[in-house]
């Protein structure tokens, strides 16, 4: 047997499978945006530091900007290391994260070069230019480079904080979920008291109307419905009451000719074995006077019952509403 779910509960389940999506989606964007923004930021940062401090140098000068550089460096995420126009580490034996392609592409007058590499397992982002004295030529190369590892060390604190915002969100979704689907199926909890109120008998109930259009809508033709019904039952009301008395009146009425006709039958038989003309020519008028009366109360009974079918083809009146009406003076 298949268990029944309640639309309230329908209605929770899909905000909150609605809302945990949404949230964990906003939550991986911001960690990727975050750290496209860290590496741009840190890939700035060492461009203009290389930029500030290798322009302009000369090949006496190589190894104090190698010392200035390690020196202004220290502590930091980035790490530089001065080539002579050899191709020579100065100052230190560091080995150039860029291959020797790049270094002669460089040497030769190449642009400076930014890209990512990956050495002993770890990525590095490399930006490398050329050294030039005050006169353009070339005598050496910058090589500076950072971590991605320094990135990931502040998007981990990021990390924790997106989870603990992201887990706090949806625990009150959790618990608002069943609040906004009550809330929401108020109106239809009132439609549906209305049809169990209809079912039990009470054509006086009626649906509130809501704010939502579509329910709200729903209401006012189910209000509609009920007026007509409510409608049709107090002229079906009316007339089964004016038949029950018309039909007393009816009764009664039968009474009177039926007794006169049973008490005109017998002088009528009385005034035959005696032979009386005239007291026969009078018990006949009356007997016909009450015949008449009696034809005319069957006739309106034959004509309640054809006006109590409307839908018939003997009826006698249309009923339909009426758009205007007109009163005119004379």
């Amino acid at each position: 047997m298949i268990r029944s779910l309640s639309f309230r509960r329908l209605l929770a389940l899909l905000y909150f499978c609605s809302m945990a999506p949404l949230l964990i989606a906003i939550g991986f964007l911001v960690h990727i945006e975050y750290r496209t923004f860290l590496i741009a930021e840190h890939r700035a940062t060492l461009m203009d530091l290389l930029h500030t401090l290798a322009a302009p140098a000369t090949a006496e000068s190589l190894p104090s900007l190698a010392h200035l550089l390690e020196t202004q460096l220290r502590g930091t995420d980035f790490r530089a290391t001065v080539f002579d126009i050899e191709g020579r580490p100065v100052g230190g034996s560091h080995v150039p994260l860029l291959n020797a392609a790049e270094h002669a592409a460089l040497r030769g007058g190449a642009p400076p070069i930014s890209r990512e590499v990956q050495q002993d397992g770890i990525a590095y982002q490399v930006y490398a230019l050329a050294l030039r004295d005050s006169s353009g030529r070339i005598d050496g190369i910058v090589e500076g480079s950072f971590a991605i590892t320094a990135v990931e060390a502040e998007l981990r604190q990021l990390t924790r904080w997106l989870v603990a915002t992201i887990g706090s969100a949806l625990l009150l979704a959790i618990l608002l979920s069943p609040l906004i689907a009550r809330l929401a199926v108020r109106p239809l909890r009132s439609l549906i008291m209305t049809v169990q109120a209809i079912h039990q008998g009470r054509f006086d109930a009626r649906a509130r109307p809501s704010a939502i259009s579509e329910l709200g809508q729903l209401a006012l033709t189910l209000n509609a419905m009920l007026d007509r019904i409510q409608a049709t039952i107090n002229v079906e009301m009316r007339t089964a009451t004016a038949l029950r008395r018309f039909v007393a009146d009816a009764s009664h009425g039968l009474r009177t000719p039926l007794a006169v006709i049973g008490n005109g039958l017998e002088v009528l038989d009385e005034a035959l074995r005696r032979q009386d003309a005239a007291q026969i020519a009078q018990t006949l008028t009356r007997l016909k006077r009450e015949q008449e009366m009696i034809r005319r109360l069957v006739d309106d009974l034959l004509l309640l019952a054809r006006m109590d079918q409307p839908d018939s083809r003997g009826a006698l009146l249309s009923l339909a509403p009426l758009s205007r009406f007109h009163c005119s003076k004379r």
